[in-house]
């Protein structure tokens, strides 16, 4: 009996085995392909030189395009303003590659604009040109002459000032006139161009920036004499002003800022301004400071940057006494001598210079006169008499 179940069983083991072994094999794997790779881009940067422009001028856009992906490819770089698509262009790069996109943009129309590529955005402040008169407002009339009060562009800055000419029609040489004081004290007033229209000018004012509501900050000579420089454009675009007879008249600081636009006129190679006239006009700030210690801590240290002894670069360009040769055109100067705010020592000493590199001048000093010349009308009629004899 053993034996028989020894055989009996044996062959069933076998065949189960069999069986189980067929039933539960699985079949080979098929092999998933890998992806192929594609090309993918990232705007990296975006950058706007310059960021502020004047209107009609160029603005350089560039973006830095970069393909992050395994494959070359092209890509549609698409520059967008303020939402609208003003230009695509492509480019084609190799993986790990990038290139930097420019794009050219004007603008006609002044404004802050949204620049966009991609998910970048930047701001462009498009202005309007210096000289541009943006606001004007009608302060006096008679039959005779009318006066504005003005905002004008001034590097990008709203200043105001004030413009007055005769009312027939005609074309007339023109007079800027520089204020004296700083900041709010000395402000220009309307009236005082009321003599010159009224005898055939189209005179104006500057309240020089960060005054009398104007944008900026004046610097008692800096920049801020770009805003006299920038009324001549304003002048030229004049249709009844003669530009080939434009005058300018200072008191006081307005004497300085005057002799400061005459060098820039030189150093510039312009002759726009062809004859000036000063009254009681700063010509030498250091001795200003001897003079009248109470203007360095109230007014040039903090206007210009510090006292002569800090930054004596920035007294000397503004004094024409260290640099008369940068004159070149007739020039009246009248002054008081019982001035006190600017001692008739300043003017002298600048007639030195000029005569030193034989320059076309006149100096008038008036004994016991104050300032503003009051004792002989401001200095008008010989005003007058000079700008008559050289604005022909």
């Amino acid at each position: 009996m053993k034996n028989f179940f020894l055989r009996y069983v044996a062959p069933a083991l076998v065949l189960l085995t069999l069986i189980g072994v067929g039933a539960c094999a699985a079949p080979a794997p098929t092999p998933t392909p890998s992806p192929a790779p594609v090309a993918e881009f990232e705007v990296i940067s975006l950058d706007i030189k310059p960021p502020e422009v004047i209107a009609g001028e160029i603005a350089s856009i560039t973006a830095v395009v970069e393909n992050t992906g395994g494959s070359e490819g092209t890509h549609a770089v698409i520059l967008t303003v303020d939402g609208t698509t003003v230009e695509t262009k492509e480019v084609t790069l190799a993986p790990g590659v990038s290139k930097t996109v420019t794009f050219t943009f004007i603008k006609d129309v002044a404004g802050i604009y949204k620049v966009e590529i991609a998910e970048l955005s930047a701001i462009l402040t498009v202005t309007l040109p210096s000289g541009t008169i943006v606001e004007q407002e009608l302060v006096y009339s008679d039959d005779e002459i009318e006066i504005h009060d003005i905002t004008y562009m001034s590097d990008g800055l709203k200043v105001k000032g004030y413009l007055a000419q005769p009312k027939a029609p005609g074309t007339y040489p023109a007079i800027i006139w520089n204020r004296g004081g700083n900041r709010e004290f000395g402000l220009l007033q309307s009236s005082s161009l009321i003599p010159y229209a009224q005898n055939g000018y189209v005179a104006i004012g500057s309240q020089y920036r960060g005054n009398g509501g104007g944008e900026g900050r004046e610097e008692f000579g800096g920049v801020d004499v770009n805003d006299v420089l920038n009324l001549i454009p304003l002048l030229k675009s004049m249709p009844n002003v003669d530009t080939d007879r434009i005058g300018m008249v200072g008191f006081s600081r307005g004497g300085m800022m005057t002799y400061i636009t005459l060098k820039e006129q030189t150093l510039r190679g312009t002759n726009d301004i062809k004859a000036a006239c000063t009254v009681g006009g700063l010509a030498d700030l250091f001795m200003g400071a001897e003079e009248r210690p109470d203007m360095v801590s109230g007014v040039y240290t903090p206007l210009i940057g510090g006292s002569p002894s800090q930054v004596p670069d920035k007294y000397e360009a503004r004094s024409a006494t260290y640099w008369a040769d940068k004159i070149n055109v007739p020039l009246l100067i009248q002054h008081g001598e019982a001035d006190w705010r600017v001692s008739v020592e300043q003017p002298r000493k600048l007639a030195k210079e000029l005569d030193k590199y034989g320059k076309v001048y006149k100096l008038i000093t008036y004994p016991g006169d104050d300032h503003g010349l009051s004792g002989h009308n401001g200095g008008l009629d010989e005003i007058f008499a000079w700008l008559s004899q050289y604005l022909k």
